[in-house]
């Protein structure tokens, strides 16, 4: 009897923890459930190609990494388990330089061509279709992620 009590409090309690988030938690737990990969998820990838793509966007973060201030970095390493709203108000307060900025600009161009550059033509299709379904929910207002 003890032992069928323990699972069910359990489940009572992460039921209550759910209803009690706020959308932005709520939001991001259900994120971190299911895993969301980006706008690469669900491009049916080979092995090699996430591979490549791991390795891509290891290089890249080593190259972020080396533009920023030690408080800088400090600051950026808070950022896991974060909701994204948090996450937005800590990188507005990394107050990169211009010239960060620009470097990180870069960087992130640079990452996203050579990521499209292993993709097949069907694929990068669906990507660029992806970017501008996001592009049009960000212009719409009254959009919570356009504040």
């Amino acid at each position: 009897m003890k032992l069928m009590v323990l699972p069910a409090l359990l489940g009572l309690m992460l039921t209550a923890s759910v209803v009690t988030a706020t959308p932005a938690q709520a939001q991001f737990e259900l994120a971190q459930q299911t895993k969301r990969r980006g706008p690469l998820a669900d491009l049916n990838l080979t092995p090699e190609q996430q591979q490549r793509i791991q390795q891509i966007r290891q290089n890249a973060r080593n190259q972020m990494q080396q533009v920023l201030t030690p408080e800088q970095r400090q600051q950026l390493s808070q950022l896991q388990g974060q909701t994204p709203e948090q996450r937005r108000a800590t990188m507005k307060n990394l107050n990169l330089t211009d010239a960060q900025k620009q470097q990180m600009r870069q960087i992130r161009t640079s990452t996203r061509q050579q990521i499209e550059a292993i993709l097949t033509a069907e694929q990068r299709q669906q990507l660029e279709a992806r970017r501008q379904q996001w592009q049009q929910r960000r212009g719409q207002p009254g959009n919570p992620s356009n504040l």
